[in-house]
């Protein structure tokens, strides 16, 4: 009997120590997550932006009243007022950043053109493809935008090549 009642003990130590093994592998990966690991640096923000393509109101030709181009981000142009020589083309801006960051785009209300003689244009209505916020899907997001040129008459905007610079604003929100 004692032999029988042995062998019962040592079957007992047996599930004894596979309890303990299988406690202290269920505990030690509660202790290990529990220990504060050091945290990665962050990630420098780099937000650059190139120019790829300028916004470009192609030839016009005024007309004896007041006129516009509109070319919006599609660069479908819608005229009034005035005849086209050459297709408008809008702005196209490679915004590069990290994929998911939010970025905000902001235009001025009015940008007034000039030219080396009398005369200005003023391009109003500025907007983009991504206005005015957008969340980058790739490392490179392509953002066309457009406007709408106001025209006046012959004599209030005489021929010549009128330009300007557009002061386009891009923020990083959140990365």
């Amino acid at each position: 009997m004692r032999k029988g009642r042995k062998k019962i003990d040592n079957g007992f130590k047996s599930v004894g120590r596979v309890i303990l093994a299988i406690t202290w592998m269920l505990l030690f990966p509660v202790w290990v997550s529990a220990q504060k690991l050091p945290e990665k640096p962050p990630i420098p923000v780099k937000l650059t932006v190139s120019t790829l393509q300028h916004l470009d109101f192609g030839k016009i030709i005024p007309t004896g009243v007041a006129g516009s181009v509109k070319v919006p981000p599609s660069g479908i142009p819608v005229i009034q007022n005035v005849f086209l020589i050459s297709i408008p083309t809008p702005g196209l801006i490679d915004v590069e950043c990290l994929p998911g960051s939010l970025i905000n785009i902001s235009f001025p209300s009015i940008v007034t053109l000039t030219r080396s003689g009398p005369g200005t244009l003023d391009l109003i209505n500025l907007i983009s493809d991504h206005s005015p916020s957008f969340i980058t899907k790739s490392a490179h997001t392509f953002v066309y935008f457009g406007g709408t040129l106001q025209v006046n008459t012959l004599s209030a905007n005489p021929g010549g090549s009128y330009g300007g610079s557009i002061p386009v604003t891009f923020t990083l929100i959140h990365q």
